[in-house]
């Protein structure tokens, strides 16, 4: 039986409604739930970046527990306590922000334990001020800082990877549902006009969420893997690169060198212009003497004054003219704030596999040798002898 002209139309019509309300609730739906999982990666990223900025803030208080050590006016003991004092006003921000931003009771448990570690820490690092201007600190002081301080790191190193995981996993749900988006947005663009436009402001949406969650990831992968002051690679980018570096030269059976070396003279700088002057001498440095390196070269701040670089495919003799070539890079006048500033380098050079086989033998020999360079006049470098 044919239906009549007017059944069709009705029909069609109906057809069209049901067919364009029921893609506009999926879609409402699909960005309901995406705009969810996007509200939650955006709310772990704020938690590891806070915990990033945590332990920076750490070890900037760290270090100046140990200018503290070296200090010698009043001067010095009140610049590094006010820097002390922003270290610790920040750290108090940053955990009223990990706990609004927590997401289970686990996580404030672990917070808070790890607050009252910092709290003790601050109290321990707090006292030392006291002690140092009464001419009374003690080393003991130090190692109980240091007692309470490094596990306290290890806990927040293990929740910023768990929490980077946690990322990782909503990343990945937010993929999938990506495509599913992508094929109601196109077949509400044919169902009618009017879902057409909603599906095109949609991949707007969708495009300036995903610029959003690109750009913060890029930040926490620089925060994680570069040295706050310098911008060059920080313990744990060389770490990884070293290990890398370990398996490709095992595979091609070639050698690399370790340089690790520090300043000469940086603590008279920091007495004499102020640190100001020296945290943009070391900026200048790490400038320098990535210049002097090749593109395959990798330099790192370890931390004050102190630097490393790993060289693929390096022998002994091309590792001297390296190790020169720094002395004679960093022994060039610096221009600095409309000040000149002289410093010079030891270095100190192990190479795989003579002097170590794994990424902490590495460290070791070379810093062995920087160590003999030091002692032997300093402005020098000495390879390890196996």
């Amino acid at each position: 039986m044919t239906l009549n002209i007017r059944t069709q139309i009705f029909i069609s019509i109906f057809l069209s409604v049901f067919i364009s309300l029921v893609t506009f609730i999926s879609v409402n739906y699909i960005i309901g739930k995406r705009t969810a999982l996007h509200d939650q990666i955006v709310s772990k990223h704020k938690v590891i970046v806070s915990l990033l900025e945590l332990q920076k803030e750490t070890a900037y208080s760290d270090d100046a527990g140990a200018y503290l050590l070296m200090a010698d006016d009043l001067k010095d003991i009140n610049y590094i306590q006010q820097r002390y004092n922003l270290s610790r006003l920040k750290a108090k921000s940053l955990f009223q922000l990990l706990k609004s931003e927590a997401s289970s009771a686990a996580d404030i448990k672990e917070i808070l334990h790890m607050e009252q570690s910092y709290t003790k820490y601050f109290y321990l690092l707090e006292d030392s001020f006291h002690l140092k201007e009464a001419g009374n600190v003690r080393a003991a002081q130090d190692q109980d800082i240091a007692n309470l301080i490094d596990p306290t790191l290890h806990l927040l190193s293990q929740f910023i990877d768990r929490k980077v995981a946690e990322s990782d996993m909503l990343e990945h749900s937010f993929e999938k549902s990506k495509t599913i988006a992508n094929m109601v947005s196109l077949f509400s663009a044919i169902s009618s006009v009017l879902l057409f436009i909603l599906a095109c402001f949609w991949v707007n949406k969708m495009n300036v969420m995903n610029t959003i969650l690109a750009e913060q990831k890029d930040k926490i992968k620089y925060l994680a893997y570069h040295d706050a002051l310098t911008g060059v690679g920080n313990r744990r980018l060389i770490a990884e690169k070293i290990k890398e570096a370990i398996e490709v030269s095992k595979v091609n059976d070639s050698k690399m060198a370790i340089f690790l070396f520090d300043l000469d003279g940086f603590k008279g700088v920091n007495d004499t212009f102020g640190h100001d002057i020296g945290d943009e001498l070391l900026i200048k440095v790490a400038k320098r003497v990535q210049f002097a390196l090749n593109e395959k070269d990798t330099l790192a701040r370890l931390g004050g004054d102190e630097f490393i670089i790993l060289a693929l495919y390096v022998d002994e003799t091309t590792a001297a003219k390296i190790a020169q070539r720094i002395i004679n890079k960093i022994k060039e006048p610096f221009h600095v704030l409309n000040k000149q500033v002289k410093v010079s380098a030891s270095v100190g050079v192990s190479i795989f596999p003579n002097d170590g086989d794994n990424f902490e033998k590495l460290i070791k020999s070379a810093d062995h040798a920087m160590y003999r360079a030091k002692k032997s006049g300093k402005d020098q470098f000495f390879m390890t002898l196996v």
